[in-house]
Order: structure tokens, then sequence, then C-alpha cells
């Protein structure tokens, strides 16, 4: 009854392939993830599902790895009691959950997502939300433990999304909307 869309993949350095999909059950039309991990030789070493039971609905957008070969997951998220967001998971490579968070904001319905890297094992999520009406460009750096650091909207004005993002050597970060660029000091 459950249909599966592909939306990531990442591979860590021991050549493991972890591979992010939308699940989504067509009866009760429950949204959650499926994750996988497929070893070197092309066999499938684990695999996790989550759907939460309506109205809570976990949409996968991105798949990241870090430097300990830990898996990283953000989704857009309406939870119990804790309203929409992003939604943050953290894996072991053994694909135990070492822990998830919730940042309380409003995606925009519709956007292109949100966009995972992860520099220096700090993690960063860009993309597009609604804030007070209006869309704007929005960034967010959490530390391997999954704690907010800090949050910027690039710019006030109204229709701006982002487009990609770069780090420059010591570390600000540039933020490429499709109306310029804003860099923003790393500190």
């Amino acid at each position: 009854d459950a249909r599966r869309q592909k939306i990531g993949i990442t591979i860590d350095d021991n050549q493991n392939v972890y591979l992010l999909d939308k699940l989504e059950q067509r009866r009760g039309r429950l949204r959650g993830l499926w994750l996988t991990k497929v070893r070197p030789d092309g066999k499938i070493a684990w695999t996790k599902k989550q759907l939460p039971k309506q109205p809570y609905k976990i949409l996968p957008q991105a798949i990241a790895s870090d430097s300990h070969n830990n898996i990283i997951v953000v989704a857009a998220a309406r939870l119990k009691n804790r309203g929409a967001g992003v939604y943050l998971q953290k894996f072991s490579p053994a694909g135990k959950r070492l822990w998830q968070k919730m940042r309380t904001i409003k995606p925009q319905p519709g956007s292109p997502g949100f966009i995972l890297n992860i520099k220096n094992d700090e993690i960063y999520i860009y993309g597009t939300i609604r804030d007070k009406g209006s869309d704007k460009p929005w960034l967010a750096r959490f530390n391997a433990n999954g704690r907010l650091n800090w949050e910027r909207f690039p710019t006030e004005k109204n229709g701006v999304w982002v487009n990609d993002w770069t780090m420059e050597i010591v570390g600000n970060v540039i933020v490429i909307t499709n109306h310029g660029a804003t860099d923003f000091p790393y500190k």
C-alpha cells in the first residue's frame, strides 16, 4: 500500500551508500521516510522506516554524511505538539538514531525544499521558508549535536529563494539567492 519516492543519496568514507526515500501510504495519507544503508558489496545492511500517524508528517528533503560516517537527515515536518518546521535526525553507521531535533518554523509549502551540507561536522541547512506571511530565504547552522548555533534570513525582501551557498576559507557563508548574494560572518 505504501509507495516510495527517491529523495537523496550520500556515500560515507567507507563507500557505504545511504538512500533516502519519501514514503507515502495511500490509506490515511501518512507521510514519512525510508532510509536504507547499502554496503560496498551491494548488499542491504539495514533499513529504517518512519511513518507517523496523521496529521503528523515527515517530508524528507536531504541526506548527508559527516566525518564520522554518521548520517544526517533533514525533513520538513509537522509533529504532535511541536508545530511545523525543520526536523533533523542523526543516525550512526549501524542505524541507531543518535538524536532528533525540531526547529519550529513554517516551511513554505511547495518550495524546492531544504538543502543540507556538512562542513567541519557542523550542519548547514538552507531553503525558502514562509515567515510572517512572506517567502524568505533561510540559513541555519547546527552543531554536531543538533543544537542551533544561529539562523539568518539573508534578506527582508519578499519572493526571494535560496539557490545555493558556499563557504569561504575563513568560514564565512555566502548565500546566493535569485536576487544576488549575501555574505555572513562565521561567528
